[in-house]
């Protein structure tokens, strides 16, 4: 219920279920935590595990961010999970919410605001607050599936997630997520053929557990070098969107500090009564690895940038080749894109608890 609440909350239908919705949040948070919390035995690495989770928590209450503290206690509660149950049902729960929400605006029950922005792209909300949440819930359920059929995924199924994400970016725009997932279904079924899939695994088995801290890297010095007099510079930042600009603008603004700190990013979402939020205080910032350290803090960067790549180290080890496309994928998500520090955005932030919070029993699937 928590899920659904989440993506739900960014819609127009969310507006609507108002209270209903708020109930569904709370009340699934509440007891999801409560039973994950009181199952299994506590041991030394279980308290180091909950002390790492009560800081990192600590942090995001002070910052204000009720949806990462959300999160931070989710991925520690569901450590003991198997990680293919929680992928199964995500995929379950993404899948209907997203037809429901687009259904609906298609329909006419609820808005499907259009929007064109001063580069000349129209994009359509699909029945969302913010036009990239549907293309980023479109992102994710298609990792989930190339993840969950691995080497077994049929060209039927293939074709039809490509479909999916090329019909999402007809209406969105949103090139990063369509490009991106349409490469990860590619490479999934490329798996099913010997001689490429053999060259495939020994390039991930290269980029996959450096890709967050190499993205990361990238994103520092893009930004940190964007000079909008410089040709290469100027160019690179209209190719991102301005992303650059607003990158470099927050770090000069707000700086960064070992813990986060309270701010106000005000993006192009709608109201409930589907108007642009305070017009002309446009201050958001979109690139992940920028954003975490000015917003969330140096501990919580650090902390999830080595738990991700452990992670992805791991898959390699255990040759899942598909969680490490997947995981790779996510990381250059990550580069231009802030919703993947979101549970109902990317549902592997739950490999943070079960392969690195784990108990002992556990392992990654």
């Amino acid at each position: 219920t928590w899920l659904i609440s989440q993506l739900f909350a960014g819609s127009f239908l969310g507006v609507r279920l108002g209270a209903v919705n708020t109930l569904l949040h709370y009340g699934g948070f509440l007891g999801a935590a409560f039973s994950y919390l009181t199952a299994g035995k506590w041991h030394a690495g279980e308290l180091a595990a909950f002390s790492l989770t009560f800081v990192l928590s600590l942090n995001a209450a002070f910052i204000g961010v009720s949806n990462l503290l959300e999160t931070i206690l989710l991925v520690y509660c569901g450590r003991r999970l198997d990680f293919r149950k929680i992928a199964w049902t995500s995929l379950i729960v993404s899948t209907s919410a997203l037809f429901v929400v687009v259904a609906a605006s298609q329909l006419g029950i609820i808005e499907n605001y259009i929007s064109a922005s001063e580069y000349g792209r129209t994009r359509e909300y699909l029945g969302f607050l913010y036009a990239l949440q549907p293309a980023q819930i479109l992102f994710n359920i298609t990792c989930l599936a190339c993840y969950l059929w691995k080497g077994r995924m049929g060209l039927g199924l293939g074709s039809l997630l490509i479909l999916c994400n090329v019909l999402m970016y007809q209406a969105t725009d949103s090139r990063l997520s369509a490009g991106i997932a349409i490469l990860v279904v590619g490479c999934t079924l490329l798996l099913r053929i010997s001689p490429i899939a053999h060259a495939m695994k020994a390039v991930l088995g290269i980029i996959a557990p450096i890709s967050y801290i190499a993205c990361f890297v990238i994103s520092w010095v893009i930004t940190v070098g964007y000079n909008r007099l410089d040709g290469f510079y100027a160019n690179l930042n209209y190719i991102l969107g301005n992303r650059l600009f607003w990158g470099q603008l927050a770090l000069d603004n707000y700086g960064t500090g070992l813990f986060g700190q309270r701010i106000e990013f005000i993006g192009s979402g709608l109201t409930a009564e589907g108007r642009l939020a305070d017009v002309g205080s446009y201050n958001y910032v979109d690139m992940l690895f920028i954003k975490l350290p000015i917003e969330y803090g140096w501990l919580f960067t650090i902390v999830t940038i080595v738990l991700i790549s452990y992670i992805a180290l791991l898959a390699i080890r255990s040759k899942d080749y598909s969680l490490a496309i997947v995981l790779t994928a996510i990381a250059a998500h990550c580069l231009i894109d802030d919703l993947a520090i979101q549970l109902q955005f990317n549902s592997f932030l739950f490999l943070a608890g079960v392969a690195c919070l784990r108990s002992r029993s556990t392992a990654i699937p």
